[in-house]
């Protein structure tokens, strides 16, 4: 009785022990899924901190990201990318946005433009093409970044180029980190937007990093319509 008494504790802890090992590949898979932002940030065109009071209501960082996500998805930005931040105590995270055409007034371009890589226009034909070609023909760009974390920080001072930003959506993590989903959202978290604006001279000349932009972010926000968004949750 004894010898299966203990036969079956054994059972008990080799069990035990795998669950713990398969517990821990998770949280590693999951760590590895989510790949660490650039940090500190490279310099942007412009930043700006949301209002606190935006995020009022939120018990965690899944609350958050609720909010940007919701803001997002409601004026067209569908395709986005998750990195992990440096804080305190517990990872923040950093949200990319996909890169999208604006106009000189920073307001987006009419689809399918809006995420049309290149100033020539699906439309053109012709003349119009060759037009677009060879003449100078501006275009802009952005690409927004929100960071959330309790951990201060300042940019690094050196300019990123368009291709890095714009390879942000593909580098990161298609879904929100699992393991920040319960990370309590506290008074020294901030939720900061970051813009990183190109000109494009020509359709074949390299867009260049405006510093400063010609806007500041809270106007980025408001022409893309995010702004409002997030105020009105």
């Amino acid at each position: 009785m004894l010898l299966t008494i203990v036969l079956i504790n054994c059972k008990n802890v080799v069990s035990s022990s795998e669950e713990m090992d398969q517990n821990t590949d998770m949280a590693s898979a999951v760590d590895e899924a989510t790949p660490l932002f650039p940090w500190p940030p490279p310099l942007p065109s412009t930043k700006t901190e949301i209002p606190a009071s935006v995020f009022k209501s939120c018990k965690n960082l899944g609350d958050v990201n609720n909010i940007l996500t919701a803001a997002l998805l409601k004026n067209g930005y569908t395709d986005k990318s998750y990195f992990l931040v440096p804080a305190k105590e517990n990872n923040g995270f950093a949200l990319a946005t996909q890169l999208e055409q604006i106009d000189e007034d920073r307001v987006p371009k009419k689809d399918p433009n809006r995420w049309n890589t290149s100033t020539i226009s699906n439309k053109y034909v012709g003349w119009e093409y060759i037009e677009a070609t060879l003449l100078p023909n501006p275009g802009f760009f952005r690409v927004i970044v929100f960071i959330v974390t309790d951990a201060p920080f300042v940019p690094e001072p050196f300019k990123v180029d368009q291709e890095t930003a714009q390879s942000w959506l593909y580098e990161g993590s298609s879904g929100f980190p699992e393991q920040l989903g319960e990370v309590s959202f506290n008074r020294d978290f901030k939720v900061y937007a970051l813009v990183y604006e190109y000109e494009q001279k020509k359709a074949e000349s390299d867009a260049v990093l405006l510093k400063p932009s010609k806007y500041n972010a809270q106007a980025h926000l408001s022409k893309s319509h995010v702004w409002n968004a997030l105020l009105e949750n």
